[in-house]
């Protein structure tokens, strides 16, 4: 370090590079050095260091120990160890709690933070330190990162993007040089994804030539071997610079009469070993301990080294003296890692069991403490080790590092004698939940099973079954999941509470059977009711699908319901904090169903609630949903940007975090993209999900995308197309029981114009009287007007036209009182329509330009065209050709193959008004008929 040359030897090419990146003042990037062990990775990455602080650069370091992977958060605590102290207070007080759980400088408030809590508030402190400060976050030795260090660091780089902030990575390669993620454990693999994604460049370091392991070797061992032994020590060396310079220290060591035939070892582990034989048996053994501790201070290993040496501290002198340590700040480790894997392959297995008990026995750390008596374990069930893994579990969860915990959990299950059947069970639990928190639902199903397999109390049972159910509906399919409730619920021994667990259940998934789900959940509620509720989780889902299920039926909110499923969900929050996603927490769910209803002020506050909060716990997997109703929320409202803003931002989430699409994003994404000109765009974005859906099986996905597609349709003139499309989504509806309008994505409207151009009036009267009707029941002016519209439609196809125009004035006054913004305009243009075939040219002017005005404002593209267009007809202008401009539009539907209602449909005219058009069009063109107008 104090002479680059020293280490730079081979290097100069590489070592620009590396200078030039740290210096780079530019947006958010990443370097990785990869090589085999010993190639000078760590070399390089300390030249690096060295050029980014004296560049005035903020730099963040850490260098992991094999010792260390397994640890919560250790990489994490060194990277913040000399800032924290002075970023800590400038944080916002979340990220604060949660960044300072994680160091161990607080105990949680309630429960523990997780890893996206974490994540959220490293990103939080980055771009902290980033704003007067270019930043270097700078890891060498990946692969011994610790998992829990790894998620969050990944979560917070995958989120960089302008920050001056890079990050400087080595990596070793093992059998596969170039592709060092073919054999890195999945925390490192976890972060070179996220660099990879934010943008990264690849050094990858080969041998030195024969000359510049000769040159190394005489700078730094100090000896000049003749040509023939510079020939064999780089032929055996292979160019690796390490082992150069150690093949160099023995040569030098030996001090041979002749160099000629140098009797060099075949491997650099066995130059190692020989090494480690030349040393005095207490550095040995105080380098053993230093490999094998979890962030060796001087204070630790001296207490470590009690019992196994006569003197520890001149055990750990020896150590430094002879080259085998290092010693920065206290803190000790391996000379090389190299060193520290040679002194632990030296012990037999045996000694390394015992060294790990010695080691257990004076571990400060529960967790460091529990590996260590897993590592000195011969692999029979100990009830005493099992113990010490379930603290250190309890001990990495309160951290939040959930992975970690859910390793030692699952240990704690493998050690647990079968004996003790219920601390087994309370164990499977535990680790069944850490791997469901975690995300890994395969593997949490797993374990819900051989929980169930043991035939655990009915307590464990009812504990287990939601989770179970819900992997294995993720992970296993809903069929799978239903089969599971039947065999519980057709037991007739089955306890009260485990049956109202799983007739809940039952009503989110279904029971295979076809009952009722709301007479599954009111059962269940029934159930809680009498045997007390010790179950509110489950309880709080019976209340919410009964909810749901009062508002499809077109009862409007279950208030009373809701509440009491938020008084439920909180008692379950209380015990177990931050169980529930907030995609599926009571406030959220209040915030989907307002918007069904009108609400939409009330949706919008709810939603944004619920945002703010998934974006405080670091709760990604919520947010793509979360957005995707509040995306939709604001188009209906007419809000276009805001729409777009928070339908691209779920999107980017999904694509981040992956998971299942929900199908409120596409869909609102989608209907922007027609209603604001781009219909191609919105059917690729619906094909691309309506494709995955299951055949012939109507579903709410069913119904949310073949609408956008009729709409699509209608708007595109192609009222066929949109027809189908429509009375698909209308089945759907129907099958699943669903007849509140807002949940049938309010296809009313556009359905019962359609019907009207087909001459199907009765269907579209009997439309317009539900929509009256629920209007005047729950005084919901946005129905009640789209009902006087379809009336007003169904009279002028009738050619009642002072009818017609009396109904759509009615309309038009309440969609005035309508949160909606589309149903006043569109309300105004069939009133414009009408007046025009009345010859009340003013009042068909001052209702288009007003309907213009408001489809302009919103940004409704396709609606201000066929507005303009009225507003053409209605002057009577002609297009240049021998065809007046309704005449040209008349003659470019039938063109493309629209039948003459489909015609009267689209322009708001009889389909007698369309044959005199069709008539006066084939004189002027001098052609005999339709099939004669494409050309």
């Amino acid at each position: 370090m104090d002479d680059p040359s020293r280490v730079l030897v081979g290097r100069l090419v590489e070592g620009d590079l590396i200078a030039s990146f740290v210096t780079d003042s530019g947006p958010a990037a990443a370097l990785v050095i990869e090589g085999e062990a010993g190639i000078g990775k760590s070399s390089m990455w300390g030249d690096g260091l060295t050029v980014a602080l004296r560049h005035s650069s903020v730099v963040l370091s850490v260098r992991p120990a094999q010792a260390e992977a397994g640890m919560s958060f250790a990489g994490l605590a060194d990277l913040f160890d000399e800032v924290a102290d002075a970023l800590l207070p400038a944080l916002p007080a979340p990220q604060r709690a949660a960044l300072e759980v994680a160091l161990l400088r607080r105990l949680p408030d309630g429960g523990p933070p997780n890893e996206r809590e974490i994540g959220v508030a490293l990103l939080v402190a980055l771009r902290v330190l980033a704003v007067d400060n270019s930043v270097l976050i700078a890891i060498d030795d990946l692969q011994w990162l610790d998992h829990a260090s790894a998620e969050v660091l990944a979560f917070a780089l995958r989120r960089l993007r302008a920050e001056r902030i890079r990050a400087l990575i080595t990596v070793r390669t093992g059998e596969l040089p170039g592709q060092p993620s073919a054999c890195l454990p999945k925390a490192a693999r976890t972060v070179l994804d996220a660099v990879t994604a934010l943008g990264s460049q690849t050094v990858q370091l080969g041998p030195l030539t024969d000359d510049d392991v000769t040159s190394l070797v005489r700078a730094r061992v100090g000896i000049s071997p003749s040509t023939q032994a510079q020939r064999e020590l780089a032929a055996v060396s292979g160019g690796n610079p390490y082992w150069a310079l150690e093949l160099g220290k023995a040569i030098l060591a030996a001090r041979p009469a002749s160099d000629a035939g140098l009797p060099l070892p075949s491997s650099l582990m066995t130059l190692l070993s020989s090494k480690l034989d030349s040393q005095v048996q207490e550095a040995r053994t105080a380098l053993l301990v230093v490999a094998a501790v979890s962030r060796p201070t001087w204070g630790a290993t001296g207490r470590a080294l009690r019992g196994m040496v006569a003197d520890p501290d001149a055990a750990i002198d020896a150590a430094l003296i002879a080259g085998l340590i290092t010693e920065t700040a206290g803190r000790l480790r391996p000379a090389h890692p190299l060193l520290g894997s040679a002194a632990l392959s030296t012990q037999s297995p045996g000694q390394l069991h015992r060294l790990h008990g010695s080691l257990a026995g004076i571990a400060v750390d529960p967790e460091e403490r529990a590996r260590h008596l897993a590592l000195a374990s011969d692999g029979e069930p100990d009830a005493e080790i099992a113990r010490a893994l379930d603290t250190g579990a309890q001990t990495a969860r309160s951290r939040g590092a959930t992975h970690t915990a859910a390793d030692l959990a699952e240990l704690a299950v493998r050690l647990t004698p079968p004996p003790h059947r219920d601390e087994l069970a309370r164990r499977y639990l535990a680790a069944a939940g850490l791997r469901f928190a975690a995300g890994d639902l395969t593997r949490a199903c797993e374990l819900a099973e051989d929980l169930t397999r043991m035939d655990p109390s009915p307590q464990y049972w009812a504990l287990v079954l939601p989770m179970l159910v819900e992997s294995t509906y993720w992970v296993r399919g809903q069929p799978a999941a239903q089969t599971l409730l039947r065999r519980v619920l057709e037991t007739p021994e089955t306890d009260p509470r485990c049956r109202a667990v799983a007739l809940a259940c039952a009503a989110d998934v279904g029971d295979g059977r076809g009952t009722n789900r709301a007479e599954l959940a009111r059962e269940s509620i029934a159930l809680f009711d009498s045997c007390g509720d010790t179950d509110p989780g489950a309880l709080s889902t019976a209340l919410i699908y009964l909810a749901e299920d009062h508002l499809d039926a077109a009862d409007g909110l279950a208030f009373d319901l809701l509440l009491r499923a938020e008084a439920a969900e909180a008692r379950q929050q209380q015990a177990q904090p931050r169980s529930v996603p907030v995609l599926n927490r009571v406030r959220s769910i209040r915030g989907y169903q307002l918007k069904l209803v009108d609400d939409l002020d009330g949706a919008r506050t709810e939603l944004r609630h619920a945002v703010a909060t998934a974006r405080s716990e670091g709760d990604d997997g919520s947010l793509p949903a979360v957005l995707g109703h509040l995306a939709l929320t604001e188009f209906w409202a007419g809000n276009y940007p805001a729409a777009l803003a928070a339908a691209e931002e779920g999107l980017s989430h999904l694509t981040e975090t992956g998971g299942v699409a929900p199908a409120t994003l596409y869909a609102s994404r989608a209907l922007l993209a027609v209603l604001t000109g781009d219909p191609t765009l919105g059917r690729e974005l619906i094909t691309s999900q309506h494709l995955t859906a299951p055949a012939n099986i109507p579903t709410k996905k069913t119904l949310v995308y073949e609408h956008v597609l009729g709409l699509a349709a209608l708007l595109d003139g192609d009222h066929s197309q949109a027809l189908e499309h429509l009375e698909t989504a209308w089945a759907a509806a129907q099958a699943i029981g669903i007849h509140e309008p807002g949940r049938r994505q309010r296809l009313e409207g556009d359905l019962g114009q359609l019907l009207v151009g087909t001459g199907e009036l009765d269907r579209a009267t009997a439309l317009a009287a539900e929509q009256r009707a629920l209007g005047e029941r729950f005084d919901r002016p946005t129905l009640w007007g789209v009902g006087a519209r379809l009336d007003g439609l169904v009279h002028a196809a009738r050619g009642e036209l002072d009818i017609a125009a009396a109904l759509l004035e009615k309309a038009v006054e309440a969609h005035r009182r309508s949160p909606l913004a589309l149903e006043l305009p569109r309300s105004e243009l069939a009133l414009g329509q009408v007046h025009r075939r009345r010859r009340a040219k003013n009042a068909a002017r001052a209702n288009l330009q007003s309907a213009l005005h408001s489809f302009s404002a919103i940004g409704a593209k396709p609606w201000a065209d066929l507005t303009r267009a009225e507003l053409h007809r209605l002057d009577g202008a002609r297009t240049g050709d021998t065809l007046t401009a309704t005449e040209k539009k008349v003659a470019t539907l039938a063109a493309r193959g629209c039948n003459n209602r489909e015609i009267a449909a689209y322009l708001f005219i009889s389909p007698r008004t369309v044959e005199g058009h069709l008539a006066a069009i084939y004189r002027k063109l001098s052609i005999r008929g339709r099939a004669e107008l494409p050309r």
